[in-house]
């Protein structure tokens, strides 16, 4: 049994829809909850999601040719001719290819499952990288965490609050110290302490990195004086 986190009914498992994303393996809304929020959407969002100048399908949020060219559900044109077949998409083979051997369509869109656009940081998009990790994280099921050491464990539970003090607004992300950069990572220069947890610095990963080395340097040589 699960409740739902819309209506705070508590149905069985097969009311909700499967997903990695979540330690229960189900989405938090039930099925119902869902169906009408997605009603909704398409409500409030009349037009297709992809190009915002068609009308979607009363189906999805993409209009008809949208979800063909991102399905690749046309046929291959008779390309008989070599220089014909160089212009096209490597991928796909309807598309003109822009730069390199993908079309502007195969570029943004997930090479396995064809059906959403890739996450930022990979070739793949989040659902097919969560798909392909779940089976690691149900190996491997916690000792990971088990198996660092002290000092690990610290570090990790002195991120984890300055993450959850920044989405809160206790903390303010600034930029780096030396430089100025906007990308910046939080070095805690007191220690991993409980009371030390929220004492940082902002330094983008290149001066976080010297900083690390030149601590090190330091603990080296205090050592090999003593």
């Amino acid at each position: 049994m699960k409740t739902c986190s819309k209506c705070h009914r508590e149905l069985y498992d097969s009311h909700f829809v499967k997903s990695s994303r979540y330690l229960d393996g189900f989405y938090p809304s039930c099925k119902e909850c869902r169906r009408d929020t997605f009603i909704e959407f398409l409500i409030k969002n009349p037009l297709c999601v992809r190009c915002k100048s068609s009308s979607h399908m009363p189906s999805g949020c993409y209009c008809s040719p949208c979800l063909i060219a991102m399905r690749h559900r046309e046929k291959r044109p008779p390309a008989t001719d070599w220089k014909h077949k160089r212009t096209l998409c490597g991928r796909c083979g309807v598309e003109p290819r822009e730069i390199g051997r993908l079309c502007k369509i195969c570029r943004i869109m997930c090479p396995k499952c064809n059906l959403r656009e890739r996450a930022s940081s990979s070739v793949w998009c989040q659902v097919c990288i969560n798909g392909a990790a779940k089976p690691r994280r149900v190996k491997r099921k916690g000792t990971w965490y088990k198996s660092r050491t002290p000092l690990e464990k610290h570090k990790a539970k002195a991120r984890k609050a300055v993450s959850l003090a920044v989405q809160l607004g206790v903390l303010k992300r600034k930029p780096c110290e030396v430089c100025g950069k906007l990308e910046v990572h939080a070095h805690h220069h007191a220690g991993y302490d409980r009371e030390n947890q929220l004492n940082v610095r902002w330094l983008c990963p290149e001066h976080h990195k010297a900083l690390g080395r030149w601590e090190k340097f330091k603990l080296t040589a205090q050592h090999g004086k003593g």
